[in-house]
């Protein structure tokens, strides 16, 4: 987004990644042999959580809590993709808000260098 990449582009991109990132266990999200299955994602937040022997794969979509790290066979909730959307455009769209109105959003790099080379030289 900060690249001036089209929203909808990026958001189609995303949804294809979570099209095709559906690792089983930890060796397979790290993309590496292991010498046993590792179950994925025990939360450090929360100690007293088992090591569930399904890792990060959950039975019910509905009790998925990050579309990153846990999965379900049937897929992922519309509402959970664009909770992340907010998450993910929300910072760019208050910076660049915040920007414009101080007027600073729109100065080009080398006039603001000028401008610094100018003050430090008298």
């Amino acid at each position: 987004m900060h690249r001036g990449v089209d929203p909808a582009v990026l958001r189609d991109r995303f949804e294809d990644f979570l099209r095709h990132f559906r690792p089983r266990d930890l060796g397979e999200l790290l993309q590496v042999p292991l010498s046993r299955q590792v179950p994925m994602w025990v939360l450090p937040w929360d100690a007293h959580a088992p090591i569930r022997p399904n890792g990060g794969w959950l039975d019910d979509a509905a009790i998925v809590v990050d579309i990153m790290t846990h999965y379900c066979e049937r897929g992922i909730l519309r509402s959970k993709i664009d909770r992340e959307y907010v998450w993910l455009e929300g910072p760019t769209t208050r910076s660049r808000r915040w920007a414009t109105s101080r007027g600073d959003f729109r100065k080009s790099p080398s006039s603001s260098c000028a401008t610094v080379a100018r003050a430090s030289s008298s």
